[in-house]
């Protein structure tokens, strides 16, 4: 058990985890809540708990835009630490050809052999 829980533990952590959680869970309520509003009983128990599970599946689906979101926020981080502004550091790989700097108000054009 405390092995299952520290293995949900380690894929919560990650963003890519916690999207595949919360994806298969809403996928999973919109398929039984699906089928249980088909569901002809005479007490309607079930109709109501399938429009309950549709509900949750559509507030899940409403989470996950609401992380997506939140990415945006990294990706900010990410072009700042690249760089802004009239130079653009160009890194090539292998780390042992040259580190070009690009002058973007500069007409001079930088041939594919000079990128390389």
């Amino acid at each position: 058990m405390q092995r299952a829980v520290e293995e949900l533990v380690r894929v919560l952590e990650t963003y890519r985890g916690r999207d595949k959680v919360i994806r298969t869970a809403c996928y999973g309520a919109q398929l039984v809540g699906g089928v249980l509003c088909r569901d002809s009983s005479p007490d309607g128990s079930s109709r109501r708990l399938g429009r309950s599970l549709l509900l949750f599946s559509t507030q899940l689906s409403h989470c996950r835009t609401v992380l997506r979101l939140f990415d945006d926020l990294s990706m900010l981080a990410y072009s700042q630490s690249y760089g802004l502004g009239a130079t653009v550091s160009v890194s090539t790989t292998p780390s042992h050809h040259k580190h070009h700097d690009i002058d973007l108000n500069s007409s001079h054009q930088i041939s594919e052999y000079e990128m390389r």
